[in-house]
């Protein structure tokens, strides 16, 4: 039985553990019996829904590496590289420990954000030259990558969450009827990345902020919500844990409507279940990475507000480079127009993009092989 260990994401986020699933999948799918466990603070939720993934706690330094002893392999798995020193001493400790132990370490299925700071970009270098290889999901991470000097070999692969794109039965209609969501009514999803003053310092670096950026795109989504509401009910769907966020940005998408009542905040979902509606709904606003690959994976017509160029380089990549737009350059009319645009075209979108997400699926089992060496079971 081969002992895989995963570390870099955790279950905390809808997103991170739509990753995890996505390799457990993928792994699983190339040696059934793998015996997988993740580095992360455990999570009752995640105990509850994915029993066979077992949690160890980082900072149990005894259990953690004892696992890492017994590993066969060390599998990176999200985008842990942050210019955080907390970050950077926790990849320190599984780097170190790996490598002291002499178990191999593959990142697979990892991004990495532009360094800005000079002890970043040392010690990420050091610590990625010691992997066997990387496989990112953006050409501009493989870009990034090159420009630090990374010398191990670097694959461009599809978001592994592609392979996610079967639903299992998720009773969502009764569960829409019971929040007093009309089904008759059509669906608009939204997903919100909520950005203002108080972000914390590495995002405001990454991401360009500025206040009148914020200002610019709060008015953008406002007037597009106004303008959309008119035809849709449109469904916030949360992406993280804390929920303030989303009723931020659920208050301010109502701003220009006098149809407020019809903007609906969900409560977190299972990622089949979201997956399961943005495949239902008529069009996704989406302004999370995994929101975007879940409804492009279901054929729906998408506009990806790119807080950071992964969302460009995902449409691009699709063949619809005119359906991304960064949040920095947004315009109220403009963007509310373009809505209105994707709305009204939005089945010739849909069976556009339907043989991009049969080819993702089958693309990302391809690339899973990339793991095969590692696996002692096939």
């Amino acid at each position: 039985m081969t002992k895989v260990t995963l570390w870099g994401t955790s279950f905390a986020k809808l997103g991170d553990e739509a990753q995890l699933l996505a390799v457990a999948t993928l792994l699983r799918s190339l040696d059934p019996d793998c015996d997988l466990a993740l580095l992360s603070r455990p999570r009752e939720e995640a105990t509850r829904n994915y029993p066979d993934i077992r949690q160890i706690r980082l900072a149990n330094l005894p259990g953690s590496i004892r696992r890492l002893a017994a590993s066969d392999v060390v599998v990176v798995v999200g985008a842990p590289f942050f210019e955080h020193w907390r970050q950077a001493l926790g990849c320190l400790f599984v780097f170190a420990c790996a490598v002291t132990l002499r178990k191999p370490i593959v990142a697979y299925g990892v991004t990495i954000f532009d360094l800005k700071t000079r002890w970043g970009r040392s010690i990420y270098r050091r610590l990625l030259n010691r992997l066997e290889f990387i496989a990112v999901r953006e050409r501009i991470a493989e870009g990034t990558l090159r420009r630090l000097g990374i010398h191990v070999p670097i694959h461009l692969i599809v978001d592994t969450r592609a392979v996610l794109n079967e639903t299992r039965g998720e009773r969502l209609d009764g569960y829409l009827a019971g929040l007093g969501i009309d089904r008759a009514t059509p669906i608009i999803c939204v997903t919100t990345r909520f950005i203002d003053e108080n972000a914390p310092a590495w995002v405001k670096r990454d991401h360009q902020f500025t206040a009148d950026h914020v200002r610019n795109a709060d008015q953008a989504l406002s007037m597009a919500a106004a303008e959309l509401l008119r035809m849709a009910q449109l469904l916030v769907i949360p992406m993280h844990p804390d929920l303030e966020d989303d009723q931020a940005m659920t208050a301010m998408l109502g701003r220009q409507t006098e149809t407020p009542e019809r903007i609906h905040l969900l409560p977190k979902l299972s990622v089949t279940a979201l997956i399961d509606l943005l495949g239902r709904s008529e069009m996704v606003i989406s302004s999370r990475l995994s929101s975007t690959v879940f409804a492009l994976s279901q054929a729906t017509p998408t506009i990806a507000l790119a807080y950071e160029p992964r969302q460009i380089d995902l449409m691009d990549r699709t063949g619809s480079p005119e359906l991304a737009v960064d949040w920095r350059s947004l315009e109220a009319r403009e963007f509310a127009s373009m809505c209105v645009r994707v709305w009204d075209a939005r089945q010739e979108i849909r069976t556009r993009l339907g043989p991009y997400a049969g080819h993702n699926t089958r693309r990302a089992l391809q690339d899973s092989k990339l793991l095969l060496p590692y696996l002692r079971g096939t």
